[in-house]
């Protein structure tokens, strides 16, 4: 089991169906863009929020599943990153993505629950 986190950038506040079809629509578009071979770089809120974590969570054996080299960025598409956390570490994480995303102006959403989380 794993725990699943989208993050984008957004102004303002959103409800929880507003963030639902935001989620629906990024996570489609970055979809069709991974195929594409057009992902855009990680826009500077969420390399933040990277070092951030790797920061925080400097463990041996990474949390967060992804690309080898253990490059997150790597994973975004400009303003928008999905997240997997293996079981053991992604409820630290997912309270740590969570208490820092609004401060970088960003959302975290949890797909599983359909609930924002920052």
């Amino acid at each position: 089991m794993t725990y699943d986190v989208a993050v984008w950038r957004h102004a303002g506040s959103l409800t929880g169906e507003e963030a639902a079809a935001e989620y629906e629509r990024r996570m489609d578009q970055s979809e069709q863009r991974w195929e594409a071979d057009a992902l855009e770089p990680a826009c500077s809120e969420l390399v933040e929020l990277i070092r951030r974590m790797r920061a925080e969570f400097p463990h041996e054996e990474p949390i967060w599943e992804g690309p080898a080299d253990g490059d997150l960025a790597s994973q975004a598409d400009g303003e928008f990153i999905y997240i997997t956390m293996s079981w053991h570490g992604g409820p630290d994480v997912v309270r740590f993505i969570a208490g820092i995303a609004r401060s970088l102006g960003l959302v975290a959403y949890d797909p599983q629950d359909e609930a924002v989380i920052s």
